[in-house]
C-alpha cells in the first residue's frame, strides 16, 4: 500500500473506497470496481477545533462520529 484509504461499508454485499485523488487510478486498478469519483463530495474539516467550528455552522455534521 503506498497511500491510506477509506472504505464505506453501504451493506453487507457493497462498499465504496476512496483512495487519495492522486491514487485513484492505481487503487481501482488494484482491486477493480468502477471509480465514482464524480458522483461524490467529500469536505474533510481537520483540526483539534474542527468539531467545534463545524458546529457552529452544521450542528448536524458536527455530531457524526470520528470516521462515522
Amino acid at each position: 500500500m503506498v497511500d491510506d484509504i477509506i472504505v464505506w461499508w453501504l451493506s453487507d454485499e457493497v462498499f465504496d473506497v476512496m483512495p487519495n485523488a492522486s491514487n485513484t487510478q492505481r487503487v481501482e486498478e488494484a482491486i477493480g470496481g468502477r471509480d465514482t469519483t464524480d458522483t461524490r463530495c467529500i469536505i474533510a474539516v481537520q483540526g483539534p477545533h474542527a468539531r467545534t467550528r463545524l458546529a457552529a455552522i452544521a450542528p448536524d455534521a458536527a455530531a457524526v462520529p470520528r470516521f462515522g
